[in-house]
């Protein structure tokens, strides 16, 4: 066919859309726009309000956890620790709280330092007027406690220094030390095992200055029961123990190669034993005192055998 004439419509050409249609999708674009900002601004009033209710929620609940002025008055000053309770920090480091134990305060809530009527000073959580959660008690002896509180008593966990320059740090229990910890003594040992009633009891292991070692059982704060003492110069004790000395049964080794193997009292061989010399020479018979008392035999490294009576070391008579 021949070429289209001018003039004409072009049949698959789509017109423009007229004014009339523009203007009816603008308005539909206005008001989409004011449902979306009026969206908007209701939700932010709606925050608004929400946090101003939250807010307020948090007010009251600090104020429900506030003690009254009977038990305990704003503290003006910042709390100061003594220069011994600094030393103490700067040696063990910054008290490390802990999540888990967290979750048992929910409700508690953190407030400004107060002085206790007994002058003491704390700072810390609080709840329904007690000391609870985490908290820092600042004793006007020069002690120091750190860690969490229950209904006004050291819980769960915590660290005190003593004034003297003690201090504990492990597990509390209704104010007393009471399961796992580790003690520092002001002559440098360190205890770390079980506590009772804020004394080593149960199993523990007791370090020295000059590194010696006992691990072993303990009651009421010594050494009791079983256990082994190794000294910083190689000799060994394995044995029974009461009250913090060698007593009953047991097997002590010197660093130059003496043993002594069989009963004590008060630290010292006492009864029935046998004491191998470094030369070779074996005395098995009795003992007091650390000597050689009443019935025993010597054999020396040469194999000559001496049997008698023993006073303070020396036969007295053969047999």
């Amino acid at each position: 066919m021949g070429a289209m004439c001018k003039g004409m419509p072009n049949p698959d050409y789509e017109q423009p859309p007229g004014p009339g249609v523009r203007q009816s999708e603008s308005n539909e674009l206005n008001q989409t726009k004011e449902q979306t900002e009026g969206a908007i601004k209701i939700q932010a009033q709606f925050r608004a309000k929400q946090a101003q209710k939250e807010a307020q929620f948090q007010k009251e609940e600090l104020e429900k956890c506030r003690p009254n002025e009977s038990q305990a008055k704003l503290y003006q000053e910042k709390p100061q620790l003594t220069q011994k309770n600094l030393q103490i920090l700067q040696e063990l480091g910054d008290y490390k709280y802990d999540k888990s134990i967290d979750a048992f305060y929910p409700q508690s809530r953190t407030l400004e330092p107060y002085i206790l009527q007994d002058g003491n000073i704390y700072h810390g959580q609080w709840f329904d007027g007690d000391r609870h959660g985490r908290g820092k008690q600042y004793f006007k002896d020069g002690s120091y406690y750190e860690g969490y509180w229950t209904n006004n008593l050291p819980d769960k966990h915590g660290l005190l220094i003593h004034a003297t320059g003690e201090w504990y740090l492990g597990q509390w229990q209704n104010g007393v030390a009471q399961g796992q910890g580790t003690y520092g003594y002001l002559n440098g040992i360190r205890y770390k095992g079980d506590m009772v009633n804020n004394q080593p009891d149960g199993k523990g292991e007791e370090v020295w200055q000059d590194k010696s070692v006992f691990v072993g059982d303990f009651k009421y704060g010594k050494k009791e029961g079983k256990g082994e003492f190794r000294w910083s110069d190689g000799s060994y004790y394995k044995g029974d123990f009461h009250e913090d000395l060698m007593a009953g049964y047991g097997e002590f080794k010197w660093a130059d190669g003496r043993k002594y193997t069989g009963y004590w009292k008060e630290s010292k061989m006492n009864g029935q034993g046998e004491y191998l010399h470094s030369d070779g020479g074996v005395y098995v018979g009795n003992f007091a005192n650390d000597f050689r008392e009443g019935e025993g035999t010597y054999t020396a490294a040469n194999g000559q055998v001496t049997s008698g009576m023993w006073s303070k070391g020396k036969l007295n008579a053969r047999v």
